[in-house]
């Protein structure tokens, strides 16, 4: 479709792509044109450094301010909301889990699942919350 033209698509953790994109800036070697992370806390220090080209996609205008730069340099594409969802059926006789410290609860320990939050810096959140 587009000869000539070679597309590298990388996936892997945000935690490793924005290590990865420091280590570029700081060789001088930026491969990247487009770079999408799960949070945006890194974009406004690579905005400061000079490191992003501003762009503002058609829509751009309606996009909330807290999810962007005001310049166009990063924005988010999605916002994920955190919820709580638990199976009634499996907690103990009037164990309920409403709020994130719910899960400090004694009776609740070795029966919650959770990414490690080394490696998910959203449930590395979740556990700020608790």
């Amino acid at each position: 479709r587009f000869p000539g033209i070679t597309l590298n698509i990388t996936i892997d953790l945000s935690k490793y792509h924005d290590v990865a994109f420091d280590q570029d800036l700081v060789n001088n070697n930026v491969q990247i044109d487009s770079i999408i992370l799960q949070t945006l806390h890194d974009f406004p220090r690579w905005a400061q450094e000079g490191a992003l080209l501003n762009y503002a996609p058609a829509g751009f205008n309606a996009i909330d301010p807290a999810f962007k730069d005001t310049d166009a340099a990063w924005y988010g594409v999605y916002i994920y909301a955190w919820s709580i969802i638990s199976s009634t059926s499996k907690l103990a006789n009037g164990t309920t889990v409403a709020e994130f410290t719910d899960f400090l609860k004694p009776e609740l320990k070795d029966k919650i699942v959770l990414t490690y939050p080394h490696d998910d810096d959203a449930v590395l959140y979740a556990f700020d919350l608790m």
